[in-house]
């Protein structure tokens, strides 16, 4: 063979070997999430009421939503040079042995869930009667490395806690979430028809879904039924997770207040709300703080145990309930 034949093929070789790589890191798709921002959505188009009478806001209520997508290896690479996205372990989201379909339909459900929860807390806050009822909190997601991780199981329906009946999912977080890290529970689980019994304590969790004092659950009331003194409808969205619920129920109290709350503001939030008007963790508070900031919101409000993963923007308020927020949109010049 020539020497210059032997050239030829050695060059090919040499850029053979970084186009596999580049193709490589292009098809291959590591277990990691992107999160970018995502869109600003006006809940006072998206809810109507009918059975009592309403007042459409004078403002903007804003939904703001993060996007998540699979990345390829090369795009997950030069995730740490665009500020606007974050790389989060896949495991973080999905838990082991769920399908992403399975994740998905559950993440669906909990969203439907935050709608009527959002209209049970307007209710409330207004001064209307809501009856719910449910049969327990059911673990839809665990908190890698979290207390729960070991003895649950995505699927359990924790149905006691002590000597307290869980009905609803704001019956298990008034106790796991209010008391001191380190307090120690006795949880009785429906597992697959059986009760089966645990001893977790609560601790300081973090995390992109988690934020403050739990056992690391994630959950939804089993068998949920909200019986409002209105009919409510909302329009469909393909969107997941619970954090809508503070955004809606502050767009229906103002709906049923009688009082123009917003005065022609743009106002976004973001967080879980509870059946009690609690206001829970979420997760995507940097790239949803963006989407509310190009929406142009005067007002963002946070779960307030998250309020530190958001900028210095005097804009943000963090919240514990959803009568804070209330507080400080009629407090607010």
């Amino acid at each position: 063979m020539s020497l210059r034949r032997s050239g030829r093929r050695l060059g090919w070789i040499l850029l053979a070997g970084p186009i596999l790589l580049l193709a490589a890191a292009i098809v291959y798709r590591p277990p990691y999430l992107l999160v970018s921002p995502g869109t600003a959505i006006d809940l006072t188009e998206d809810v109507t009421i009918e059975g009592v009478p309403v007042e459409k806001p004078s403002g903007r209520y804003l939904l703001v939503t993060v996007n998540l997508k699979r990345p390829s290896a090369l795009r997950a690479a030069l995730a740490g040079l665009n500020r606007e996205v974050a790389l989060v372990p896949e495991s973080r989201l999905l838990p082991p042995g769920v399908s992403e379909e399975e994740y998905l339909r559950g993440q669906r459900a909990m969203f439907k869930e935050s709608q009527m929860a959002a209209a049970a807390a307007a209710a409330k806050a207004t001064g209307l009667q809501v009856s719910l009822e449910g049969r327990g909190a059911r673990i839809t997601d665990i908190v890698e490395g979290s207390p729960a991780a070991e003895d649950l199981k995505v699927g359990d329906v924790i149905t006691r806690i002590g000597s307290t009946e869980i009905r609803l999912v704001s019956d298990m977080t008034a106790i796991t979430t209010t008391l001191p890290p380190g307090t120690a529970f006795d949880l009785t689980v429906k597992r697959r028809g059986r009760n089966v019994s645990a001893r977790l304590e609560s601790t300081s969790l973090k995390g992109f879904n988690a934020t403050g004092t739990g056992i690391g659950v994630l959950t939804r009331t089993e068998d949920l039924e909200v019986d409002l003194p209105f009919e409510v409808k909302f329009r469909d969205r393909s969107i997941g997770g619970p954090s809508a619920g503070l955004a809606y129920a502050l767009a229906m109290t103002d709906m049923l207040d009688g009082t123009d709350v917003a005065r022609d503001r743009v106002i976004a939030a973001t967080g879980a709300i509870y059946l009690n008007g609690g206001v829970g963790p979420v997760g995507g508070l940097e790239q949803k703080e963006m989407v509310a900031e190009s929406a142009g919101a005067e007002l963002f409000f946070v779960p307030e145990s998250e309020l530190g993963r958001t900028g210095a923007n005097g804009k943000v308020r963090g919240v514990d309930t959803l009568s804070d927020a209330l507080s400080a949109l009629k407090e607010a010049s």
